[in-house]
């Protein structure tokens, strides 16, 4: 391939890379470090799109004094959510329909962008993350946070290629200029 039609095909895959408007439509986040002050923890996974809304999920919590350990998953349970709601700037609660317990997470920040976002505890004087049964017994979420997988954004992919096209230019060229060099006898 002669250098011309490797520069073309260079220039091309970066333009297309650069030009390109797409990005991450979802937000996968994980659970880490969250646990109850009955001795409890929560772990696991969910998604969210670039508005906050949550797609899916699939959370555990471990049994402690207070409660059972029980295991929520999108095939098994409903998610409502709102800005504001019980205690925080965004929460969302997600449900069992084949039982009363569930879990409410409340955030320090919309769940729109990637990164760590802090849960918001409960406190006396404000009602933050929790996990009940028919809300008659309630555990209390003392600490942890959400943290979302970093996704390359297309100009970090078009930046490889830049690069990746200089080295191939300097590699032809190399080899240009060893083939005219004379041989010693």
């Amino acid at each position: 391939m002669n250098i011309k039609k490797l520069l073309l095909v260079n220039l091309c895959a970066i333009v297309v890379m650069l030009s390109s408007t797409s990005h991450a439509t979802q937000l996968d986040w994980t659970l880490e470090g969250v646990t109850f002050n009955d001795g409890g923890a929560l772990s696991g996974t969910f998604v969210t799109d670039l508005s906050g809304d949550v797609l899916s999920f699939d959370v555990t919590s471990t049994t402690g004094t207070t409660l059972p350990g029980f295991h929520y998953s999108s095939g098994s349970g409903d998610v409502t959510g709102s800005v504001g709601w019980y205690g925080g700037p965004y929460s969302f609660a997600i449900e069992n329909s084949a039982s009363t317990q569930y879990v409410n997470l409340s955030f320090q920040n919309p769940l729109a962008a990637g990164g760590t976002d802090l849960l918001n505890p409960t406190t006396l004087s404000a009602l933050g993350s929790y996990e009940c049964n028919n809300c008659i017994n309630s555990r209390f979420v003392t600490g942890g946070e959400a943290i979302a997988a970093s996704v390359p954004e297309p100009k970090t992919y078009g930046m490889m290629l830049i690069g990746l096209g200089v080295l191939g230019f300097i590699a032809y060229r190399r080899k240009d200029d060893s083939s005219e060099m004379p041989m010693a006898a």
